[in-house]
């Protein structure tokens, strides 16, 4: 069996004891939809923190229902309709799923902490192996990758559409340009289409009204951001996992060799390997005694199949 060194043994060591998913769940984090850890095993702030989530949940109601209305004032003009429409569908997928989410959390919580803890007992047999300790340390590098990446497009979604257009409405304020149909364009510094009263151009309605809509864009930005991280989690480590297996299943012939009879060192291929009790002298294949040290490693990479299938 190959031999790896112990330098590369302790970072393999390292690397499966720090094995954890939850920096794909900073989006939900923050929108109220997935508790943190430190605040899951506070009774107290967990109680808070669930208070937030109903708000995340009932805050949709009224900024659907404010879109609702200002589509109402554009049924005369599909131009300016088709967009408002665009926004009202996308918030309500993602109100339903935010919703099914929700309801399904207790069992989302499950699955991740499956994926972290079930894994590790079989992930120790990469030890003997710097290529799959490798891939692993790949897998866990892109799945940070594109967590991250998500989450800063989903900032920089609330930038665009919250901060720039409340920074512009200051600045041609200050400057007085732009000003001349401020009265009846409602919606002008506004990224998000919805219904404002007349004098929303006006302080102090003018900055409770970006809060509203910030808090509006804030909330569905990354709930839709956190739950398809979460579900691209799932899919990608468990994908990663089947990988990790098959390199191991590959691997046989490498870290298992028998004698012939002109006592060569023969290497063992996935396709000769079946176990039984009784060889039979006739078979072209490669009998594997049950108490062998082989025949633990093929059980061991059979559990971890059946593991990730569950």
């Amino acid at each position: 069996m190959m031999e790896i060194s112990e330098i590369e043994r302790k970072k393999q060591k390292e690397l499966i004891i720090n094995y954890n998913l939850r920096f794909h769940l900073k989006a939900l984090n923050l929108c109220g939809l997935w508790p943190p850890e430190n605040i899951f095993s506070d009774p107290w702030k967990l109680r808070l923190y669930n208070i937030y989530t109903c708000f995340t949940l009932l805050w949709s109601i009224p900024a659907i229902t404010l879109m609702c209305i200002e589509l109402c004032n554009y049924l005369d003009s599909l131009e300016k309709a088709i967009p408002i429409i665009f926004q009202i569908s996308a918030y309500v997928s993602n109100a339903i799923l935010t919703m099914y989410f929700v309801y399904r959390r207790k069992f989302m919580m499950n699955l991740f902490y499956k994926l972290e803890t079930n894994f590790r007992p079989y992930m120790e047999m990469l030890s003997s192996s710097t290529k799959k300790l490798k891939s692993l340390k790949e897998s866990m590098f892109h799945a940070k990758l594109i967590a991250d990446m998500s989450l800063y497009c989903a900032y920089m979604a609330v930038f665009v559409w919250v901060i720039i257009p409340c920074v512009k409405g200051y600045v041609e304020y200050i400057w007085q340009f732009n000003q001349q149909d401020i009265e009846h364009n409602r919606g002008k510094y506004f990224g998000l289409a919805m219904w404002f009263p007349s004098n929303v151009n006006k302080s102090p309605i003018y900055e409770t009204a970006q809060i509203l809509q910030g808090i509006t864009m804030f909330t569905g930005t990354l709930s839709i951001t956190g739950w398809y991280t979460a579900m691209l989690a799932l899919i990608y480590h468990t994908s990663s996992h089947f990988s990790m297996l098959v390199d191991l299943i590959d691997d046989i012939g490498i870290r298992f060799c028998t004698k012939n009879l002109s006592d060569h060192r023969q290497c063992v291929s996935a396709d000769q390997l079946y176990i039984e009790d009784t060889p039979d002298e006739d078979s072209q294949h490669l009998p594997i005694e049950r108490d062998s040290e082989l025949s633990q490693y093929l059980v061991r990479c059979i559990e971890y199949h059946q593991e990730i299938i569950k």
